[in-house]
């Protein structure tokens, strides 16, 4: 799984500032995971898709896609 496109581009500074908190790290490491947007990375824990979900107002199956959705775009 991944982020889809609609929930990265959705993604605010505060909701950005809020994974960081989350994740305890900086908001830079947020951004590189969010420029990299790893399969099944920091990015698609389950505390982070609630704040995504949260702050955009995006349901988990907007938030994630697989990545075979990915490829056949």
């Amino acid at each position: 799984m991944k982020l889809s496109e609609k929930a990265i581009k959705s993604l605010t500074v505060r909701a950005r500032n809020r994974i960081a908190l989350e994740m305890d790290c900086s908001v830079p490491s947020v951004d590189r995971w969010i420029k990299e947007n790893e399969d099944n990375g920091n990015m698609t824990k389950a505390g982070v898709i609630k704040i995504i979900s949260e702050e955009t107002g995006l349901n988990e199956s907007e938030i994630l896609e697989q990545e075979s959705e990915k490829v056949g775009q």
